[in-house]
C-alpha cells in the first residue's frame, strides 16, 4: 500500500478488475463469436412452418410434446444440408407425470454457417412407416455469418 496515498497499488487494482471480469458468465446470450453475442433460440409446436432467422454458432431447440407409451415419438424426417447439424435428441418427461404420462422431445441443433435449412420432424411409429405420421413439425432457419 502506498502510505503517501493511503491507495492501494496500481498492480492489485488490476488485478482485482481482470478476477471480476473473468467470474462473469460466457455462456448463453453472454458468449460471443466473432462479432455477435451467441444465443439460444427455443422453438414449440406453435413455430411449425415459420422462417427463423438465426445466426452461425446460436443453438436452435424444438420442443414437441410427446407421449412415447403410445408408441409414437418424434423423429427426424429431413435435415437437408451443413448450415444446422443435430447435437442432440432427449426424451424429458414431465414432471410430476404419472406412468404413461407424457413429456416432451428436445432436437438441439448448432448453426454452423450462412446458409438456408428446413428441418422437418414428424411424429409416428417407426415399426409401422410412414402411413402412421400423424402429424409433422418443419421451420426454415436462415442462418447469417
Amino acid at each position: 500500500m502506498c502510505a503517501a496515498f493511503g491507495r492501494p497499488p496500481l498492480w492489485i487494482i488490476l488485478g482485482t478488475l481482470l478476477l471480476l471480469l473473468s467470474a462473469c458468465e460466457t455462456t448463453g446470450r453472454g458468449a460471443e463469436l466473432g462479432k455477435h453475442q451467441v444465443s439460444t433460440i427455443t422453438l414449440t409446436r406453435a413455430d411449425s412452418g415459420k422462417v427463423v432467422e438465426t445466426r452461425a454458432g446460436d443453438t436452435l431447440v424444438v420442443r414437441l410434446g410427446e407421449n412415447p407409451t403410445t408408441g409414437y415419438q418424434w423423429a427426424i424426417d429431413t435435415l437437408n444440408a451443413d448450415e444446422v447439424v443435430l447435437q442432440n435428441v432427449e426424451y424429458l418427461r414431465a414432471g410430476g407425470a404419472a406412468v404413461g404420462g407424457g413429456g416432451e422431445r428436445r432436437f438441439t441443433f448448432k448453426a454452423q454457417r450462412a446458409g438456408t435449412v428446413t428441418v422437418q420432424l414428424k411424429l409416428w411409429r417407426a415399426w409401422e412407416g410412414d402411413a402412421s405420421i400423424v402429424e409433422r413439425f418443419s421451420v426454415m432457419f436462415q442462418v447469417q455469418e
